[in-house]
């Protein structure tokens, strides 16, 4: 007859070992209860050692004690009148106690009146202060700070306003806000949701150009406009380069080679540029040169295997270059490069 397992029953003091609820079971101290009965303790080359098997059970981690300054142990409400009064963002992340205490939608919403209310309603004669306009571009990108956020603190400022991103700024700008307010860095680079499109909107106006204001700013434009020609995001790319972000030639090869030629973004990156074959240039690392090679191939290319896109694209960019007076034999070598490749 084959061995059939053994059923534990409980409390039967007949029962063999196997069929013992207590065979194996580990006492308190890591050892079984077999071991516990074998262990002899008058042998004393022998010695019972109570941390055998210990190792099974994890001991219990002490917890660390963490000791609170006099201002984190001020009530929560205490601490947002601090807060409120100060109209100092850095209170916040001084630790992650204060920064919980001071987690109000309501606190928020004053915060924001205080510091935007320094460059915001401003005389022309009237000077804003280089930290104002840092605390109020840093208030901007707080991670509350989002456009929903923004759009019920403007719609305070501002009763009625709602529908379109025009309206939001229309009132924006009805604020009068201060030059050189920068918008905050999370705004000028990808991924271009319509949310974060719509706020960089609401500064366009103010900033003309970006490399004037700041290098950091430039440079996160510069990278945020490609993402957004990779993306397709027509409007981010619209926005940036009403903000001073300078379309290049290796910009408008990834529009068109690298990224399907999107008809709207070239026309927007050929309308802002100045060419590379004007007679008065500054900085030709700024400049599109209507003669490049790579375009006219794809081009060339794309119109041989039937794509109406490449028929369109050396239309525009004959139109572009007789708008920069590029002689017509310039165009002519152009194409008979294409042709001879």
């Amino acid at each position: 007859m084959s061995q059939f397992t053994p059923i534990v029953v409980r409390g039967k003091r007949s029962a063999t070992r196997d069929e013992k609820w207590t065979s194996g079971k580990r006492h308190r101290n890591g050892l079984t209860i077999e071991a516990l009965v074998s262990v002899d303790i008058s042998d004393p080359s022998k010695p019972y050692d109570s941390a055998e098997g210990s190792g099974s059970k994890p001991r219990k981690r002490r917890r660390r004690l963490v000791y609170l300054s006099r201002l984190e142990e001020l009530p929560t409400e205490i601490l947002q009148v601090i807060f409120d009064y100060s109209t100092n963002i850095n209170l916040a992340f001084a630790s992650p106690r204060l920064k919980d205490q001071l987690r109000s939608q309501h606190l928020h919403s004053q915060l924001t009146s205080h510091i935007l209310g320094t460059v915001l309603n401003r005389d022309d004669d009237h000077i804003t202060l280089d930290t104002e306009l840092a605390a109020a571009t840093r208030l901007l990108g707080c991670k509350f700070m989002t456009w929903d956020f923004f759009k019920t603190w403007l719609q305070e400022q501002h009763a009625g306003v709602y529908g379109t991103t025009d309206h939001y700024l229309t009132a924006w700008s009805g604020l009068r806000p201060a030059q050189g307010l920068l918008p905050p860095v999370k705004l000028l680079h990808g991924p271009w949701t319509s949310e974060r499109t719509s706020f960089l909107r609401i500064f366009s106006r103010e900033v003309g150009d970006l490399a004037a204001l700041s290098s950091i700013h430039h440079e996160t434009a510069a990278n945020g406009i490609s993402q957004a020609v990779a993306e397709s995001a027509r409007d981010a790319v619209g926005t940036l380069l009403s903000m001073g972000v300078k379309p290049t030639t290796e910009l408008l090869r990834q529009a068109v080679i690298d990224h399907g030629c999107d008809k709207d973004i070239v026309i927007a990156l050929l309308s802002t540029s100045t060419s590379n074959h004007e007679p008065a240039r500054t900085n030709s690392s700024t400049l599109i040169d209507l003669l490049d090679a790579a375009l006219w191939a794809w081009a060339d290319n794309a119109r041989q295997n039937g794509d109406e896109k490449g028929v369109w694209l050396v239309r525009l960019l004959k139109s572009k270059a007789t708008d920069y007076s590029v002689s017509r034999m310039q165009l002519h070598d152009a194409e008979v490069n294409v042709a001879e490749a």
